[in-house]
């Protein structure tokens, strides 16, 4: 590799440095160590306001940490002296614990908080569901989804800017390391541009419809449960297959990255009469109709766990109930963690079948009621 690439030529690995300035003896220096990682994530975390009338004009009281899931009435609803279980996957605690996930305590005032709201924008765009008990509707669907899509957004942007350090990573192996390590590091970059292109597209869609308070073209499917759900969440995602083990968009749609990818955000609440589960899109889906339709061909006694394969399988950003963590089975907190596992793996591929049933049995809420609006 060295005897192909001069000095002052461009780094092979594509990152637009001199090779001097680069991967040059890159394989004598130290390795990436801990606090490096810990000062890096938090260069990465910005602060600013994603309200689509953001100005200093409009914006009122700093930028805040906002929550992705509320506090009143969420959080604090499973919450043991303060404090939640939520995956650790900081670039310092992974580095750390070699890769291994880790659940730990965090203090709700930070669990799935993000700063990507100042306190006016915040207060007044989500009002109606955080000062009102909820109610399925086209308008708290809306609101729930557009929540989890800004914190997605600002999340795709954190990872961006996190993914500087990772190139960092393969300092003091071997050459040939470095190049298949570097492939690795571009093709995950190359999969979080992507994924933030799509994000943006559909935050400016939501963007016009929020100004406009018009939320006649939300589709959103309901379950609500007769008690607070022992783990909430909120988060958007791509659809990638049903709970029957169909593919809904495949690799090769993944793989294009021009191709326009349709997504369902999901929130896992809890209400003011036990908890509820909405999933929401918005404007013409046709998959996210075969997604739910999957879904609600459940009976009540296996709709809630479908619920928990999905949480777990997708997403990161679940806020756990330490009562019934601290409850679970060692095979129950490793049935999570495979799931969680999966979600991660940077490389691997979701079996199709992965949202279908596996006889696992953690959770005991009770299905009180079903709702939907599907636009088509």
């Amino acid at each position: 590799m060295t005897q192909k690439t001069g000095r002052n030529e461009p780094c092979w690995c594509g990152s637009g440095k001199k090779y001097k300035y680069c991967h040059y003896d890159r394989d004598k220096q130290d390795p990436l160590k801990i606090q490096e990682a810990i000062i890096a994530t938090k260069k990465a975390q910005k602060e600013y306001c994603l309200h689509p009338h953001a100005s200093n004009a409009d914006c009122k009281g700093d930028i805040i940490r906002a929550h992705s899931i509320q506090r009143n009435g969420g959080l604090n609803q499973i919450a043991v002296n303060g404090h939640v279980y939520m995956l650790n996957n900081q670039l310092g605690s992974f580095i750390k614990s070699a890769g291994q996930l880790e659940y730990g305590l965090i203090g709700i005032n930070k669990a799935t908080t993000f700063t990507g709201f100042c306190n006016y924008h915040d207060t007044t765009t989500f009002q109606p569901i955080e000062q009102k008990p909820f109610s399925p509707s086209q308008e708290s669907a809306f609101l729930l989804s557009y929540r989890a899509l800004c914190r997605e957004l600002y999340s795709k942007r954190f990872q961006l800017e996190s993914v500087k350090l990772l190139h960092e990573g393969d300092r003091g192996k071997s050459q040939e390391y470095q190049k298949t390590y570097q492939k690795s590091i571009n093709l995950y970059e190359s999969g979080i541009n992507a994924g933030l292109k799509d994000v943006e597209y559909h935050k400016q869609l939501y963007d016009v419809k929020l100004i406009a308070a018009d939320y006649s073209d939300v589709s959103y499917y309901a379950v609500c449960f007769d008690r607070v759900p022992d783990f909430m969440c909120s988060s958007a995602i791509l659809l990638e297959m049903d709970f029957r083990g169909n593919v809904l968009q495949d690799s090769q749609d993944f793989k294009d990255l021009n191709k326009r990818l349709l997504q369902c955000s999901f929130s896992l609440i809890g209400t003011d009469t036990g908890g509820a589960a909405i999933f929401s899109w918005l404007g013409a889906n046709p998959l996210g109709i075969r997604f739910i339709e999957s879904l609600d061909s459940y009976s009540d006694d296996d709709i809630t766990h479908a619920i928990l394969r999905f949480t777990f399988e997708f997403f990161e950003n679940v806020a756990i109930s330490p009562k019934w963590w601290e409850s679970l089975t060692q095979d129950g907190k490793d049935i999570i963690r495979q799931r969680t596992k999966a979600g991660l793996d940077l490389y691997g591929q979701r079996s199709p079948k992965c949202l279908m049933d596996d006889g696992a049995r953690l959770i005991e809420w009770k299905v009180t009621a079903r709702s939907k609006e599907i636009i088509h």
